[in-house]
């Protein structure tokens, strides 16, 4: 049978569970924000990238009509 803590003890244990879980939350977190910044960042340089070619097309297009 296990020993049971005493109720400080237990008070002490359960705040620690708690800060380890936030801190794994505050992780997540900015894992998840650094991730939609690069997304968000490589959306941009792809359109930078890709409107001039875009352009061009359209001027091709309006010069056939």
């Amino acid at each position: 049978m296990a020993k049971r803590r005493g109720f400080f003890a237990e008070m002490q244990h359960q705040n620690r569970l708690r800060e380890q879980r936030d801190r794994q939350q505050a992780r997540a977190h900015a894992q998840a924000t650094a991730r939609a910044v690069r997304l968000s960042e490589k959306a941009r340089r792809d359109w930078e990238r890709a409107a001039p070619l875009l352009t061009a097309r359209r001027i091709k297009l309006r010069q056939r009509r």
